[in-house]
């Protein structure tokens, strides 16, 4: 069973080269915009190294497999004679101190997932987090708002020109680029990061069957040792995919913050002028009842748009704040790259 397996897992690489490199290339340094676009300015090169590791994890499978046949063979012979020839063998993977060897199964009921240890490789993005209902909720002055109705007639209007696309946003993202990109690519970094660590889980529950039944001497266990340090080197590419995950991540998110901002910070401004408009009488000769139908409606709308300011003003400073805090934490994450043995 060794060599297939380790074949096998190579040939998949493919599999996740195939995932990687649409979802990636659709994205470049200019769309985060002014602000962002230093941030993202090594997104090509970023990508280039996740391809190499994919490259170099197929190099490592390959080798293995060419190796893992003649790993067995020499288990099956003499020991003491075979355990320098196991490690002559697997001498490009260094071990770690107590790292502990690929053996069976305690219970001995492990099963190899075949095809299905990819499945992570079938999610689809679901959805941006930012059109999640409770930013509809946060927004409610802009359905009562001036520039808000103003912002959807002008919507509306240039929709044969934008396909339907806000042209607030499309204006923004010169500035602020383009968040939703940018939150797609977090997810496949986030993604490749899982497929690695499967890719190491699946390789070990394989050479756990592979060893159940004989894992009895000593050549078994020193060959055992190589196999966790492979399976260990492949799951430890999780750690940059995770930190390029949450660094994109972080970027959609303050761009996202500023654009809320912007449009709060404006939709409150509006309403407090037109608040100070209509706020010809008090509330005051509301409640005495000196006043006629009109002017009572005139003063809620104006009590009403002071409402709306007053929150569009808290929202802009929150999601100000949102932009600075997600900004500071794009900019000072730091991508850690790992290196795959040869095998």
């Amino acid at each position: 069973m060794g060599r297939p397996v380790w074949k096998g897992l190579a040939d998949d690489m493919g599999l996740g080269r195939a995932k990687a490199e649409p979802g990636l290339r659709v994205v470049t340094s200019s769309d985060g915009g002014l602000f962002y676009n230093h941030i993202l300015q090594k997104h090509d090169e970023y990508t280039e190294c996740l391809l190499d590791l994919l490259d170099g994890a197929e190099r490592l499978l390959n080798k293995g497999a060419s190796k893992v046949g003649d790993t067995i063979d020499a288990m099956a012979k003499r020991e003491q004679a075979n355990l320098d020839e196991i490690k002559r063998l697997w001498e490009a993977l260094e071990m770690e101190e107590g790292m502990e060897p690929v053996g069976p199964a305690p219970d001995g009921s492990v099963q190899a997932n075949d095809m299905w240890w990819t499945s992570s490789l079938h999610q689809m993005f679901p959805g941006s987090v930012f059109d999640h209902w409770v930013f509809k909720i946060l927004d409610w002055p802009s359905y009562m708002s001036v520039t808000g109705w103003l912002r959807r007639i002008i919507n509306f209007l240039a929709f044969p020109f934008t396909g339907g696309r806000d042209l607030w946003e499309w204006l923004y993202s010169n500035l602020g680029g383009e968040w939703r990109l940018v939150e797609e690519a977090a997810f496949i970094w986030d993604l490749m990061g899982q497929f690695f660590v499967d890719l190491g889980t699946e390789l070990e529950t394989r050479m756990q069957i592979m060893f159940t039944g004989w894992y009895d001497s000593d050549a078994a266990t020193t060959a055992g040792e190589y196999f966790r340090e492979a399976c260990s080197a492949l799951a430890s590419v999780n750690g940059p995919m995770s930190d390029l995950g949450d660094k994109y991540m972080a970027v959609a998110t303050s761009s996202f913050g500023w654009c809320q901002a912007i449009y709060s910070g404006v939709d409150a401004i509006v309403d407090a002028v037109v608040a100070a408009l209509l706020a010809g009488t008090s509330i005051a000769e509301i409640l005495s009842g000196a006043l006629a139908l009109p002017g009572v409606v005139t003063a809620i709308i104006a009590v009403v748009k002071a409402v709306a300011a007053a929150w569009g003003y808290a929202m802009a400073a929150a999601y100000a704040m949102l932009g600075i805090g997600a900004g500071l934490g794009a900019v000072l994450k730091q991508v850690e790259w790992v290196t795959l043995p040869e095998g």
